[in-house]
């Protein structure tokens, strides 16, 4: 067969595939000139319509904070994330452990706004509150949970059956035309106090926290604008009178500072800040006070960054290195900083240096690549648990030498 001939068979074909018309080898000058004329009625193929994969819908599960009571019974908050084509919608859901982390049950929703949640302990009297988006609470110790009015809980805290919660819309860079206000309940939520006024004096961004000691002594974190420092007001009448104790320096400030308070078992407060920083690059302070906030003590360091004018030490143990999450007081020495995009800092000399966490291995490299640490929570100076990439493949760790080496319990990158 001649180069010719096999090329007058292929346009043959290709004339098939077009329009239906008889095409013979020995004619081709005949279909050449058939071809040509029947140009103008030629039918192109209608479109082919591609079948893309269809994904079954499906569920993913995350484990977000934790709180426990002692080495065996604690909840965990858990995030359910259900995916359907380009729908979304999510569920929180607070589940219980009796054997310390290994697994949990008795799952109940809390159906929050937004999904959005911070779990606060549950108190010894079965009194306890996830806030964020809004406010859930539970005297029965978690057995259920209710939704209350409020819409926006910037902080609170849970003693026994009184609740104390911060309230508003404060945090915002209008924050001089947006209020923030406490009210607090002493039974566990049925009644509350009217809104009470906090002082800010002006000068706050909005950014709050609250805490209270054994003496119900409230303890208000606002800060301040015009300086890179906190101030920390004390009130001894549920907030009808405040004092302002210190302003301790604080690394951070304007426009959007990122702030952690923290009250320990034996009453000291542990201050952690952060300066803005992009892709997770933060440079970080930390300070103590043993006095009930009067003075503190700040981490030993002495390159000062020069970020937004700050001239008090930072902790350059502790690097740049990720997000400030928070920090959380175990004892007047010890405690332990987390955030995104990080392990976790440890210290065990009163904030002279931290450490961060090198073992295990597994524990490290999770954090580092899956999103950090987070969800940290400690029965004493010694037994404690922190959540490693929380809201990603998250997994629990604890310890029981105040963060020197860690055991996994549970891991959940749960998908159904």
């Amino acid at each position: 067969m001649s180069v010719k001939f096999r090329i007058k068979i292929l346009s043959c074909l290709v004339v098939v595939g077009l329009v239906v018309t008889a095409c013979s080898t020995t004619k081709a000058s005949n279909n050449v000139s058939s071809s040509k004329e029947s140009t103008s009625s030629v039918l192109l193929p209608s479109p082919t319509t591609i079948a893309m994969p269809t994904i079954p819908p499906y569920t993913v599960t995350t484990l977000l904070n934790i709180t426990f009571s002692n080495n065996e019974d604690g909840f965990g908050l858990f995030l359910d994330e259900r995916y359907s084509g380009i729908n979304y919608a999510c569920t929180l859901s607070v589940g219980q452990t009796i054997n310390g982390g290994f697994s949990f049950a008795n799952f109940h929703k809390i159906p929050l706004e937004g999904c959005s949640a911070n779990f606060i302990d549950i108190d010894n009297q079965g009194v306890g509150i996830l806030y964020d988006t809004g406010l859930a609470i539970t005297d029965n110790n978690g057995a259920s949970w209710t939704v209350t009015k409020f819409k926006n809980v910037i902080s609170a805290f849970v003693s026994g059956k009184t609740i104390w919660i911060l309230t508003g819309r404060c945090n915002s860079f209008n924050y001089q035309t947006l209020k923030c206000y406490m009210v607090y309940s002493t039974d566990g939520g049925i009644t509350w106090s009217s809104n009470i006024e906090l002082p800010n004096e002006g000068t706050s961004t909005g950014v709050y926290q609250i805490a209270v000691d054994t003496s119900n002594s409230i303890y208000l974190l606002e800060q301040n604008p015009t300086v890179l420092s906190a101030m920390l007001f004390e009130s001894s009448n549920n907030g009808e009178s405040w004092q302002l104790l210190s302003s301790p320096e604080c690394l951070g400030g304007p426009p959007k500072p990122v702030e952690s308070l923290s009250l320990a078992q034996d009453s000291s407060l542990w201050l952690a800040c952060a300066s803005m920083g992009g892709s997770g690059n933060q440079l970080k302070s930390v300070a103590e006070s043993s006095d009930g906030g009067k003075t503190w003590t700040d981490c030993a360091a002495t390159p000062t960054p020069n970020v937004f004018q700050y001239t008090g030490p930072w902790c350059s143990s502790m690097g740049t290195l990720g997000y400030l999450g928070g920090i959380f007081g175990i004892s007047s020495t010890t405690a332990v900083v987390y955030g995104g995009r990080n392990t976790i800092w440890f210290t065990h000399n009163s904030g002279v240096s931290f450490e961060p966490v090198q073992s295990p291995t597994q524990m490290v490299s999770i954090m580092q690549s899956e999103g950090g640490s987070g969800g940290a929570d400690f029965i004493n100076a010694d037994d404690g648990w922190v959540i490693a990439s929380p809201g990603g493949t998250s997994s629990l760790w604890y310890t029981t030498d105040g963060g020197i080496t860690w055991t996994k319990r549970y891991s959940c990158s749960c998908q159904s």
